[in-house]
């Protein structure tokens, strides 16, 4: 296997602030930061993190999140009075926090319990062709890409796919449900479609659209109606993810049901145990 095309690595990619100069070349003050996907002109901006709060006053909140190696690493943003939220902030709860990178200020905090629309779990059995001699220590979490490659996290969140520093696929699990995040880049690199904590937003010129056809899957259909995202809570311990993933320099991951591609290199029974990350294309 070419470790330039594939590697299993655990992975955390950390939103952080960076020098307010860059930003001063660039119309915040217009950009929307709380409905993706944001365009280009306001992609350094307005960002998005994900975590668990770790503290909270009433002018700011401190998410912590995993690191490469099993290190944690915090990210403080501050709340004002039209800082939106759709449920009390506490402490020990997942969140998503959409933020102005300029002054780190958040402008929405969504607590992944409070959220509606969450995955919710089937009884149906993980697929038995997936990683059979590598079992998950018990109440893990496992991700299956198609029938035969896996990955599980005793944590409760872990990125299925990511290109370079751009995470394209996470799942985080609640006690009320399974939230998904995903980023959809069309061929020629161009962002078309976002999803994050189930919430599916769309650029304006695009014909994207998702599906939900029970409590238990979530789906996404591309302008020719070709499915580019299946998302299956097969039962309380699984997820099962099938589709066709771009980056944004146009690399392709091809997550089928018996095999999965990546350029022109196919692969199967790709098994990752407590990883952040199951595929990273550089």
């Amino acid at each position: 296997m070419s470790r330039k095309i594939l590697r299993v690595a655990a992975l955390s990619s950390v939103l952080g602030l960076t020098n307010g100069a860059v930003y001063a070349q660039q119309p915040c003050d217009k950009c929307d930061c709380i409905h993706p996907p944001v365009p280009p002109k306001c992609e350094k901006c307005c960002g998005v993190a994900t975590g668990k709060i770790t503290s909270v006053t009433d002018t700011g909140v401190v998410l912590t999140r995993p690191t490469q190696g099993g290190k944690s690493v915090e990210q403080a943003f501050a709340l004002d009075k039209n800082t939106t939220r759709n449920a009390s902030l506490k402490k020990g709860a997942e969140a998503t926090v959409y933020f102005a990178r300029e002054k780190g200020i958040a402008k929405r905090v969504d607590l992944t319990e409070a959220l509606e629309g969450l995955l919710q779990p089937t009884n149906e059995p993980d697929p038995p062709d997936a990683c059979p001699r590598l079992p998950p220590p018990p109440e893990s979490m496992k991700i299956f890409l198609g029938n035969t490659s896996a990955t599980w996290t005793t944590g409760d969140q872990t990125a299925a796919l990511r290109f370079g520093k751009q995470e394209v696929l996470s799942v985080r699990r609640t006690a009320k449900g399974m939230a998904v995040s995903a980023a959809v880049f069309s061929a020629d690199g161009r962002a078309v479609a976002q999803i994050i904590d189930n919430h599916f937003y769309i650029n304006p010129n695009n014909s994207f659209r998702s599906e939900r056809s029970d409590p238990s899957s979530l789906v996404v259909y591309d302008q020719k109606a070709q499915e580019v995202l299946r998302i299956r809570y097969l039962n309380p311990l699984s997820v099962k993810i099938t589709g066709i993933f771009y980056s944004p320099k146009g690399q392709l991951i091809l997550v089928k049901e018996d095999e999965i591609l990546i350029n022109r290199n196919t692969f199967r029974h790709i098994c990752g145990g407590n990883v952040q990350t199951l595929f990273a294309v550089e």
